[in-house]
């Protein structure tokens, strides 16, 4: 399912936190872009779920460490790339948490369509493992292409 992807510089988990995280460089065209991916508990709906998570890492001079930023648009030319990234650690989650469910939510609506698309681009590899629902107007259904979703869901089955 998995196209090509980046190596990663470092990967881990965090017992204290419940944090999984992989940290990668982003080798765009227009410039080399620490990224993290990073798995984290949070509550929704009365729910524990896995939040997955895409961001830059930026430099702070001032403080002389990263910041994790979930809002920029490196637009690096290498999204295709980047995705297929992401998607790779999906397993590596679930041999962590096998009974849990991640949800995938955009910080925008550009980037819930892309999470959207890649779904369905990939959706003959993804429904034989995975169960995909999706949140919208306050109910949880089965993942359906054409909607646009507050958050889907991601369990294995």
């Amino acid at each position: 399912m998995v196209g090509n992807t980046y190596s990663f510089l470092n990967q881990g988990y965090s017992q204290e936190s419940d944090t999984l995280a992989f940290i990668f460089l982003s080798q765009g065209e227009e410039e080399v872009m620490p990224k993290l991916i990073e798995y984290s508990p949070i509550n929704r709906q009365g729910e524990r779920y896995y939040n997955l998570a895409l961001m830059d890492l930026v430099f702070d001079s001032i403080e002389g460490t990263y910041r994790k930023d979930d809002l920029a648009q490196t637009n690096n030319g290498d999204i295709r790339k980047v995705l297929y990234t992401v998607v790779s650690t999906i397993e590596n989650f679930f041999e962590l948490h096998p009974a849990a469910t991640v949800h995938i939510a955009g910080s925008d609506e550009q980037r819930i369509r892309v999470y959207r698309m890649l779904i369905r681009r990939h959706w003959k590899d993804i429904e034989p493992i995975y169960y995909v629902k999706g949140f919208i107007n306050g109910l949880l259904e089965d993942f359906k292409e054409n909607k646009s979703y507050e958050f889907s869901l991601i369990s294995k089955k």
